[in-house]
């Protein structure tokens, strides 16, 4: 009873009566997002508000009909939300359809929540005829009215003409649907090579809360490249086909046809193959974690790129064994190249010289040494100075190192010192702000490599990641264990040398 006033109430709210006739009429505003929603049976919009006579003077009889025309608006409004997220937010085809289920699961009138054939004849026609059902499908069998358009009229030569408009099959995919029939609207929601993607740059990379650094940046190009390739290829270089596969059709063999083209025919490094085919997997995987419920036939035992990346490494391998390809890997530096690039110090700026010092003193990566805070460099005396590799917002320690603690001491101790105090603000945050978000060409790993190391040597293996196996060398000339040698380097697996 409360209920039922409370609505009539509201009602009231939208009826007006006239001043000179005293008849109701329905008014009700429109949002202004949703306006071009909201049509008349003549294809016209309504404009600022629903506009309806009742045709009565009677107060009752306008509140049943205004419940009846009102009920309409609150279906009109919502369907429109849901196709296009007009009140709320711009959302994809996807999003649309994930809207527009959960609506029917929420009002309990899913498919699925249908009962089984085996069911009682009595159970299965209640469903049929159950009334929210029923009033749900009689509204989208009028919404999608709204979305023919009509040229001429019965007065012209060949009368009429109605053509429909992408919504209007778009409704009807939705009517066939919660009639449980096998239509489109299933298979958008099964997942595709490209949604597949979608999702995993959206949870894995860059969720959009903040403009994306150089480090996203980076990782979006390469799964953007890495995916649109095998798009390209399994849709036989019709990329648009690649990307509307169902993941479920995605074969071992395809996943293995690809790997032989990119290192046969492409003619690529193993190496560089098999990382690309480890983020295909991880796509893979990652959609089996989102869809495994809908999608039973998903699982990460069936993933199609799983293992190829020891099948690339090894192909490598046998290249480099055969003499097919030429071994690029950084190698350790001889005492004359480490003295040479110490002598070029002072032809660099004051931070670019300074990250190559700590780098020929710690083989610290240099992604790492560039992505220090100022509250991760220690700086006391000879015994309690010390440099902490961790993760922090300039970047994470890179997946191959460990977090660890480096003592400094000597001419490293004496050289950051100075920088600190000569070049460091209060307020500084980050110990080396023109390169801790750099890429590119004026990156340090392009400006030391390119710049000094190619005016030393120009052998493609003298790379300043070597300096981490010159590091290495020393300790093992000084006996030092591995465990304590591996962990200062920043080895992932202390007792393993040469990553």
């Amino acid at each position: 009873m409360v209920q039922s006033r409370m609505r009539d109430v509201s009602l009231k709210n939208y009826l007006k009566q006239s001043c000179k006739r005293g008849v109701y009429s329905f008014r009700r505003g429109i949002p202004l997002k949703l306006r071009p929603y909201f049509k008349k049976a003549d294809g016209s919009l309504r404009g600022r508000e629903w506009k309806e006579p009742t045709k009565t003077t009677n107060l009752s009889k306008a509140l049943v009909l205004a419940a009846k025309i009102n009920q309409q608006f609150e279906y009109t409004k919502s369907l429109a939300e849901l196709e296009l997220g007009s009140a709320t937010q711009s959302l994809n085809e996807r999003e649309q359809i994930d809207h527009f289920i959960n609506y029917l699961k929420k009002e309990g009138i899913h498919p699925d929540y249908a009962p089984s054939v085996l069911a009682p004849k009595e159970e299965r026609q209640a469903w049929m005829n159950l009334k929210k059902r029923q009033d749900i499908l009689d509204n989208l069998e009028e919404f999608k009215l709204n979305f023919i358009d009509q040229v001429g009229n019965d007065t012209d030569y060949g009368g009429v003409i109605y053509t429909p408009q992408p919504m209007y099959y778009q409704v009807q995919e939705q009517i066939d649907f919660i009639q449980g029939k096998n239509t489109s609207i299933k298979n958008r929601l099964r997942p595709t090579w490209q949604s597949a993607y979608e999702e995993y740059v959206h949870d894995k990379i860059d969720d959009g809360r903040k403009a994306p650094d150089a480090e996203t940046k980076s990782k979006l190009a390469r799964a953007s490249r890495v995916a649109a390739a095998f798009a390209s290829f399994t849709g036989l270089n019709n990329a648009e086909a690649g990307w509307n596969t169902f993941l479920v059709d995605i074969t071992r063999e395809e996943a293995k046809s690809y790997l032989a083209d990119q290192l046969n025919r492409q003619e690529r490094a193993g190496s560089t193959v098999g990382r690309e085919i480890t983020t295909l997997s991880a796509i893979y995987n990652h959609a089996v974690t989102e869809h495994k419920r809908d999608e039973p036939s998903l699982s990460k035992e069936s993933n199609p790129f799983s293992k190829l990346r020891d099948q690339a490494n090894a192909k490598h391998k046998e290249a480099l064994r055969l003499g097919d390809r030429e071994n690029k890997a950084a190698r350790p530096w001889t005492p004359q190249e480490y003295t040479a690039l110490k002598e070029r110090l002072p032809q660099m700026n004051d931070q670019l010289r300074l990250v190559a010092l700590i780098s020929l003193h710690t083989g610290a990566r240099l992604k790492d040494t560039t992505g220090l805070m100022l509250d991760d460099v220690v700086l006391e005396d000879e015994h309690n100075s010390f440099i902490e590799y961790r993760h922090n917002k300039n970047r994470k320690i890179t997946k191959d190192s460990i977090e660890r603690i480096v003592p400094i001491y000597g001419e490293l101790l004496e050289a950051i010192s100075a920088y600190k105090a000569e070049h460091m603000e209060p307020e500084q945050q980050s110990f080396f702000p023109r390169y801790c978000q750099s890429r590119g060409s004026d990156s340090p790993s392009n400006l030391l490599n390119q710049r000094h190391l190619d005016s030393i040597n120009r052998d493609p293996t003298f790379k300043m990641h070597g300096l981490r196996n010159t590091l290495q060398s020393k300790f093992d000339a000084a006996l030092l264990p591995n465990s304590i040698s591996g962990y200062l380097i920043g080895w992932r697996d202390r007792t393993t040398i040469g990553m």
